[in-house]
């Protein structure tokens, strides 16, 4: 069973499943690199949301590119079909 937890700006709602008794969650922002994914960003940095880990998606466009989040650098993955595929994670 899933509890869900919501994270809400004026301008976004993110809504993610986690395990209730989880400590953190499991999270990946698509769309990191355009506004709303920036926004998401900034929302989970100032609630300090528990997640662990996170992974940042965008189109092919922007894979590659590296951002910084809470002093760590992630490097942006092309958004595919396989993104979510547990068994293709590393």
């Amino acid at each position: 069973m899933l509890g869900r937890v919501r994270v809400s700006s004026p301008t976004i709602r993110i809504l993610l499943a986690a395990p209730p008794t989880c400590e953190s969650a499991e999270l990946a922002v698509v769309g990191v690199t355009g506004a709303v994914g920036q926004e998401s960003i900034s929302v989970l940095q100032d609630r300090d949301f528990p997640f662990h880990p996170i992974k940042m998606l965008a189109s092919k466009r922007s894979a590659g590119q590296s951002w910084n989040f809470l002093g760590q650098d992630y490097v942006v993955e092309e958004l595919t079909h396989d993104s979510f595929d547990e068994q293709k994670q590393d």
